[in-house]
């Protein structure tokens, strides 16, 4: 696989982790294991997110944030995004 794939595959794990957090208070256990595991499965979501990231590089993930912005409804050019308008 090329790194486009990996970083895909990563994002898409990252995805399901973060998901898995909202299952983990469900689960049989004591309070302290179970937030032990939801803050493993943040922690991991979090790392296979910045890894997929870097992975998929600068472009992608400006392409990625333009199109979140675009289904928040926000205009495009508006946040710290790095492709603000210029003043004036």
């Amino acid at each position: 696989m090329e790194n486009r794939q990996w970083g895909v595959l990563a994002m898409v794990v990252s995805g399901a982790l973060w998901i898995a957090v909202f299952v983990v208070p469900f689960l049989p256990g004591s309070a302290q294991s179970r937030l032990v595991a939801a803050i493993i499965l943040y922690g991991g979501s979090y790392a296979a997110f910045f890894l997929g990231g870097a992975l998929l590089g600068p472009e992608a993930m400006q392409q990625g944030r333009r199109w979140l912005r675009s289904k928040l409804g926000k205009p495009p050019g508006t946040g710290p995004t790095g492709d603000e308008p210029p003043e004036g």
